[in-house]
């Protein structure tokens, strides 16, 4: 009897060693398994690209508000004569949110990406001369594979003859390639000096994302869906959209980027009195 009752307790243990080795491999295999849904994993399974958020996933429906409500007084389609303003932005929010951004990825890295905005400059500074000092943009996610940094250049444009993205684009202004620290959930600022010339239709801002997938660089512009008083546009050629295209026609009515252009409007010198002649005196008679 002592005999059957020994053998059936070290069954017992044997199973019960069987069943916590089981259980120690789940519970190590699950978060591996879960992590492979998000970007920035390096571990995660290559796929081909397409357009996803960090996640791998369409960004989930937020709140909508106005999104395109007026940036100035109702009524008004032009700048108050006189009035410049210090930062040229469509952005009625600059928060930062996370997952609501989405890029070209291939579910390891983002592939090439650019984001624009198209500034009226009859609404902004009633068309006047417009005299840049920086940049800045957000950032939802800045995550390099070699934890130095990644490349970015932004560029200014003017565009004339049509709105953005149908008119004649002439480069105005470039940083060229600079490196940005891995960061989150940040506005950006970078100094960059140029001109928009008077009578201007639209000062431009693109932020190009190069491709990151030989380095394992992640790249996700920052954005909220809290309002915007013009679109927002994706390109990138190894996801669809080769042109400019409005985030709203791609399905990311709520990815509203975060874009501003500092600066302000010369102010012109008052002009130089004339010296008037002194009367010559008249001859006495």
């Amino acid at each position: 009897m002592s005999k059957q009752t020994s053998k059936t307790i070290r069954m017992h243990i044997g199973w019960s060693a069987i069943f916590v080795a089981l259980l120690f491999v789940v519970i190590n295999a699950m978060p591996r398994a879960l992590g492979q849904r998000h970007i920035t994993n390096r571990n995660s399974v290559s796929q081909a690209p397409r357009i996803s958020n960090v996640n791998g996933a369409a960004p989930a429906a937020a709140k909508m508000g106005n999104l395109l409500a007026p940036a100035l007084p109702r009524g008004s389609a032009m700048a108050p004569e006189g009035v410049c303003p210090s930062t040229i932005t469509q952005s009625l929010n600059q928060e930062i949110v996370s997952g609501n951004s989405v890029a070209c990825n291939n579910g390891t890295a983002t592939a090439q990406n650019s984001y624009w905005r198209a500034f009226d400059m009859s609404t902004f500074t009633g068309g006047r001369e417009y005299d840049v000092t920086s940049v800045s943009f957000g950032i939802e996610s800045a995550s390099s594979g070699s934890g130095t940094g990644q490349p970015l250049t932004v560029n200014l444009y003017v565009e004339n003859g049509a709105p953005f993205p149908a008119g004649t684009r002439t480069l105005l202004a470039t940083t060229g390639p600079f490196t940005v620290a891995d960061q989150s959930l940040t506005v950006l600022e970078v100094p960059l000096v140029a001109t928009v010339p008077a009578g201007s239709l639209e000062l431009v801002m693109e932020v190009n994302s190069p491709d990151g997938r030989p380095d394992g660089n992640v790249f996700f512009i920052g954005s909220n869906p809290d309002g915007q008083t013009g679109p927002s546009y994706l390109s990138s050629a190894d996801c669809g959209p080769p042109d400019p295209t409005n985030l709203a026609d791609l399905g990311f009515p709520n990815m509203q980027i975060v874009f501003n252009v500092n600066g302000s409007c010369p102010r012109h010198p008052a002009p130089t009195p004339r010296p008037h002649p002194s009367p010559r005196p008249r001859p006495t008679p």
